[in-house]
């Protein structure tokens, strides 16, 4: 509801993780949108539904963003949701290194 004005039902835990460079844990949850509506708030400049074929890949700003929504969607393929745990970390190059944990 905060960032993008939606009212969700059946919100399940989907992700836990921890971005050490800098001192931030991400919980990321899965739900419906309960009536289809949402829109944007002072969080969010501007809220939209893609097909996971239209979403702009390159233009997501975190890499915890991408990293969830590639987890999504392995599951959803799967029919099976679980709860996902790792890390994400910057080396001395800047790059983004992805360790997950079950």
């Amino acid at each position: 509801m905060e960032e993008a004005q939606a009212e969700v039902s059946d919100l399940q835990l989907f992700g836990v993780f921890n971005i050490p460079h800098i001192s931030q844990i991400y919980v990321m949850f899965r739900g419906n949108v309960t009536d289809g509506h949402f829109g944007s708030s002072h969080e969010s400049l501007e809220t939209q539904l893609f097909t996971r074929e239209n979403i702009p890949w390159n233009e997501l700003a975190f890499p915890v963003v991408h990293e969830s929504l590639e987890l999504y969607f392995a599951d959803k393929k799967k029919h099976q949701f679980t709860v996902h745990f790792g890390d994400i970390i910057r080396d001395k190059q800047n790059k983004v290194i992805i360790s997950r944990h079950s």
